[in-house]
């Protein structure tokens, strides 16, 4: 539990300390803070999935890119635009804060959900 919220917090300070601080307009192309919301949540979620089957790491890689692909693609997007957005949000840290917020609040809800329905 704490482990994963550190894990996402790091991501977050990784993206924001190692690009420039300037706030850009959002580029034509980049996805809308509400489906990189939706988007990282699924992924997180993916991760999350695959982290506790026990399979090695050349095949849980595999399987990463796989269900990245598949999340992407759900959502309608390429793993271009996606990239193409990281980089975006990252040069906008505000932004990506954010969307890295919203996404906490929803696995935090997620994980309460599931607490209740084991109880």
């Amino acid at each position: 539990k704490n482990i994963f919220k550190f894990y996402l917090l790091s991501v977050v300070l990784l993206f924001t300390a190692c690009e420039n601080k300037t706030e850009k307009p959002v580029e034509e192309g980049i996805i809308p803070e509400a489906k990189m919301v939706e988007i990282i949540y699924d992924l997180h979620l993916t991760d999350a999935t695959i982290g506790i089957k026990h399979i090695n790491k050349r095949t849980k890689t595999k399987k990463i890119v796989k269900y990245y692909s598949s999340v992407l693609k759900k959502h309608g997007y390429t793993r271009s635009q996606f990239d193409e957005s990281i980089k975006y949000y990252s040069i906008n840290p505000d932004k990506l804060n954010n969307i890295y917020d919203k996404v906490i609040q929803e696995l935090s809800k997620k994980q309460e959900l599931i607490k209740q329905e084991k109880e």
